[in-house]
Formats: structure tokens, sequence, C-alpha cells
């Protein structure tokens, strides 16, 4: 480069403004270095998914070791992450977004989704599942599952508010088959609100909530904390504790 093309714009002002944060948080994990731990940010997987999970998460208990030797569940922990590559069928993927929650009492949390897919040409949210026997499931009408409406209408609540959103589809996917179903749009706020209130204030008195019981308790790494205080899963726990700052009785 030459002296000329290095010498000061005179006639132009330039404002040198903050990095943005997306890419100073890349390299500092990139450098091993750790985010803080957020206590006033929720995802909308941790609202849709049991509060009693998400009580022991927000609270910091340890999760606990998994013990199942079973090659399914093995298979369907990972299964997933495979499967999810096919978001890279759309430009726009992985997208991140946000809602602030104001409570009652002025505190304000912030609320974050981020989609699988959105395809801009038809405006429509795209949220891939991985889940055993697609086929039999949707042919006996349980499918879609209701927690993945809800969530796939809690990513409408939040994303309509930044970019187009005329259509959810919720896929459905195993090694075998795929399915596709149309969600209706449906604005979650209210519910979001209430669903971070219960979940704040059991995590702010340390009253740990009741299980939600359900199939995904077996994937769980809480499930002795959940057995032994009560009110959760009952069978016996398929995880268990390495080391944890609770006690439990």
């Amino acid at each position: 480069m030459n002296n000329q093309s290095m010498q000061r714009q005179e006639n132009t002002t330039y404002k040198q403004i903050e990095l943005p944060e997306e890419l100073v948080a890349y390299l500092k994990s990139s450098n091993g270095i750790r985010t803080p731990f957020k206590e006033q940010t929720y995802s909308v997987t941790e609202l849709v998914r049991c509060k009693r999970n998400t009580f022991f998460k927000k609270s910091r208990y340890r999760q606990e070791e998994m013990i199942t030797d079973n090659i399914a569940d093995l298979w369907s922990s990972v299964r997933g992450n495979l499967l999810h590559n096919m978001s890279n069928a759309y430009s726009w993927n992985e997208l991140e977004g946000s809602l602030d929650v104001i409570l009652d009492d002025g505190r304000k949390i912030k609320v974050c989704g981020r989609l699988d897919m959105y395809d801009y040409k038809t405006m429509t949210i795209l949220d891939l599942k991985t889940i055993d026997n697609v086929k039999e499931l949707s042919e006996k009408g349980y499918l879609p599952v209701s927690d993945h409406i809800m969530q796939i209408q809690a990513y409408y609540t939040i994303f309509s508010k930044i970019i187009p959103v005329e259509k959810l589809n919720l896929i459905y996917a195993d090694m075998n088959e795929m399915v596709n179903f149309e969600i209706p749009l449906r604005d979650l706020s209210g519910w979001i609100k209430s669903r971070v209130s219960e979940i704040q204030s059991h995590i702010e008195s340390e009253n740990i909530p009741s299980g939600e019981i359900s199939s995904k308790c077996r994937f769980c790494k809480y499930q002795t904390a959940c057995f032994n205080n009560g009110g959760g899963i009952k069978e016996n726990p398929g995880s268990v504790p390495t080391f944890s700052r609770k006690n439990f009785n």
C-alpha cells in the first residue's frame, strides 16, 4: 500500500464503534473464554420443556451422568445433531432472535430463540424434530406433539416482530421417513410471560416445582434429583449425580 492511499481523508469523518457482540463472543469461545451465566435470560426450549428441568438448570444443579446402555437411547441422543445438517438446505438457517418480557414487578427478562430454517420466499419458519417411528406415530395421530407446536408458535411470537412470517412448518424425521405439518399462527406473548414468571418465582424462592412427566424424562440429566425430591419421576433414575452443590435427601 503506497503512502498516497494511506493519507488521511480530510473531507470525511468516520466514527469508530464497538465490534459486533457476535464476533467478540465467537473469538472468546474459540479461545476457551466462557460467557458469564445470565440469570435473566431464557431460551424458548427452556420454557417448553419440563419446568422442573429448567429450574434445576437455572439454579445451577450439576447435570448427572447418564447410565443407560440402551443403544436405541444412545442413538436417539445424537441422531438429532446429525439430521439437523439438513437445515443447510436453506440459506437462512440458525437465525437468532429475542423478545423482552416485562414482568409485573417491572423487571425485564429476555427470551431467546433460534430458528432451524426460514424460507424467505414463502415467509415460512421451519422447525425440524427427530423422533422414532415417524410414519407410525403420524398415522396414529400422535404427531404433531403439543410441546413442539408451542415451541414453533413461540418462535413465531419472537420472529414475526423481526421478519415477515406467514407460515409455520413442523417437520418430523427419522432415518427412514419425513413428514411435514403446517401449524396455525398463534401469538404466545401471554403464555411466555406467564411461564417465565412461574419458573422465575420458583428459582427465587428455591421452591422446586412439580415435574411435568413425559417420555422425554428418560433423557433428562437430573433424574436422581427429580426422583429424590418427589412430585416427579417414580421409576428408578437413569442418571446419577457425580457431584452437586445441592444436597438431596
